[in-house]
């Protein structure tokens, strides 16, 4: 492979995004990540802190339809509906209960 494929074959990768030199065991550290659509929306958050770690998925109208976490130990998922009412939780507990 002459030099002129190889560049024009990582090029294709980076642009899907599918590597390049470091792309598999490259290790990103943060204590929290933001993604955003290309408006610069938030639509999901993954953060730790002193006492769990969180992912928060929001729709395209940037209410949290979705939330997995683990809090001082304890796992919990819970789902919400367009109202940005609790549809689903586990474990199922009253707020406060």
């Amino acid at each position: 492979m002459i030099i002129e494929e190889r560049l024009e074959k990582l090029e294709r990768e980076l642009a899907q995004g599918q590597g390049g030199p470091g792309a598999s065991g490259t290790v990103i550290r943060a204590n929290c990540f933001v993604l955003e659509n290309e408006d610069g929306q938030c639509r999901a958050v993954l953060d730790v802190g002193e006492d769990g770690s969180r992912l928060v998925l929001r729709d395209e109208n940037g209410k949290t339809r979705a939330g997995l976490a683990v809090f001082k130990g304890e796992p919990a998922l819970v789902l919400y509906d367009a109202a940005g009412k609790v549809a689903w939780r586990a474990p199922w507990r009253t707020p406060g209960g």
